[in-house]
C-alpha cells in the first residue's frame, strides 16, 4: 500500500493509536504512583525502557510525521505555528486552570487563602502554561504525603520538548526556504534525516530510561523523514510481519530491543495507522481524546491514591481510566476541537 498524499484524508487510525499510547502511559504510571518507585514498572526491569517511555516514543513519531505534513501542506511558517499553538495550548491552559484552582484547593494541606496567596501556586500556573522554560511539578501542600510525593502532573515534562521541536522544525523550514536553486526541495528531507540520525545515535549510545529525551527527538525526526519520503514508502503485510517478528525476537535482550524498537517503530506505526480498516475507523467518531488522556491521567491518579490508599497498579489503572477518559472527551469536545476549527480561518494580512 502506498501512503495517501499528506493531508488528503483523515480516514486512518492515528486517533486510535494515540489514545492507546496515552492509555499505556496511564498504566505505566500506576506502578510508580502506587509504589513510589519508578523502577517498579515491569517492562523497565526487563527491557530497560518502561511502557510509558515506549508509548511516548509513539507520540513523538506520530507528531513528527503529521506536523511535517502540516508544514508541507501550509507552506509557510506563520500558519504552521498558529496550528501548533492551537493544538497544544487551549487544552493545556484549561487543564492547568482546573489543576490549580479546583484540584489544588481540594488536595492542599494549606487553607484555601494561604494556598491561593502562595507565590508557588501562581508560578506553577504561569510556567506550565507557557512551556518554553520547562514545567513545574509541585503545588504548595498538594500530594506531599503520597507514595510518589509532590509531583502533581508528571506527564507535563514532555510538552516543552515537543513544542521546541515544533519551533525547530519551523525554523528549519525558514532556513530551507532561503536555499536557492534546484537543490532546495532536497534540503529539508536531508536535514531532518541528519537530525534523526543524530538522535538515534545519541540514544543508542546509552539506550536506557534516563536517556529518553534522545529517543523522543530521534522518533520525531524519523517521523519527519518518513513524511518527506512518503511517496517512496510501501506498507505491506510482509514488511509489517517481518518488523513485528524482529521486534518480538529482540525482547530477549534489552540492547537488541532498543535497536529494534528505535528503527522499526515508524514502519509498524504507519502500517497500523493506514492499513487496518473496517470497524477500527469508527473510533474517529469519538474524536482525538489522546491529548486529554495524557494531560489529565497523572493528576487523576494522584487524587485517587490520596483518597484510596493501598491501591494496586491494576486497581489504580482501572479506577483512573474512566475518569480520565471522561475529562479527555470533555476537553476534546468543549476546548480542543473548537480551538482547532480556528486553524481554518484565514490569517489577516499585515497592514501596510
Amino acid at each position: 500500500m502506498a501512503l495517501p498524499t499528506a493531508g488528503s484524508s483523515r480516514d486512518n487510525n492515528f486517533n486510535l493509536l494515540r489514545a492507546l499510547a496515552a492509555t499505556a502511559v496511564l498504566v505505566s504510571h500506576s506502578h510508580a504512583l502506587t509504589s513510589g518507585h519508578s523502577e517498579a514498572e515491569p517492562l523497565r526491569a526487563s527491557l530497560g525502557l518502561s511502557l510509558g517511555t515506549l508509548a511516548v516514543a509513539v507520540f513523538f513519531f506520530v507528531s513528527g510525521f503529521l506536523v511535517t505534513g502540516s508544514l508541507q501542506a501550509r507552506g509557510a511558517l506563520r500558519p504552521f505555528l498558529r496550528a501548533r499553538v492551537l493544538r497544544i495550548f487551549p487544552g493545556l491552559v484549561v487543564c492547568m486552570l482546573l489543576t490549580v484552582f479546583v484540584l489544588g484547593p481540594w488536595a492542599t494541606t494549606l487553607d484555601t487563602a494561604s494556598y491561593l496567596a502562595h507565590p508557588r501556586t501562581w508560578f506553577h500556573l504561569l510556567k506550565n502554561t507557557t512551556l518554553l522554560f520547562g514545567v513545574r511539578m509541585p503545588l504548595p501542600g498538594v500530594f506531599e504525603d503520597l507514595p510518589y510525593p509532590v509531583t502533581v502532573n508528571g506527564s507535563l515534562w514532555t510538552l516543552p520538548i515537543e513544542f521546541r521541536l515544533y519551533l525547530g522544525l519551523g525554523l528549519l523550514s525558514v532556513i530551507v526556504a532561503r536555499v536557492p536553486g534546484a537543490v532546495a526541495p532536497r534540503v529539508l528531507p536531508a536535514a531532518v534525516a541528519a537530525l534523526a540520525a543524530v538522535g538515534v545515535a545519541a540514544f543508542l549510545r546509552e539506550p536506557i530510561e534516563a536517556n529518553t529525551t534522545a529517543l523522543m527527538c530521534a522518533q520525531f525526526f524519523l517521523g519527519a523523514t518518513l513524511q518527506c519520503h512518503r511517496d517512496r514508502l510501501r506498507l505491506t503485510p510482509r514488511g509489517a510481519g517481518l518488523a513485528a517478528a524482529l521486534l518480538a525476537g529482540s525482547t530477549l535482550n534489552a540492547t537488541a530491543f532498543a535497536w529494534a524498537f528505535t528503527l522499526l517503530l515508524g514502519y509498524l506505526v504507519l502500517w497500523l495507522a493506514y492499513v487496518p480498516g473496517g470497524a477500527l475507523r469508527r473510533f474517529n467518531r469519538v474524536g482525538d481524546c489522546s491529548y486529554g488522556l495524557y494531560l489529565y491521567a497523572f493528576p487523576v491518579q494522584q487524587a485517587l491514591v490520596s483518597v484510596w490508599p493501598g491501591l494496586t497498579p491494576a486497581g489504580l489503572s482501572a479506577a483512573a481510566l474512566p475518569l480520565t477518559l471522561a475529562l479527555a472527551l470533555a476537553s476534546w469536545r468543549l476546548v480542543e476541537a473548537p480551538a482547532l476549527r480556528l486553524k481554518a480561518r484565514p490569517t489577516p494580512a499585515p497592514a501596510g
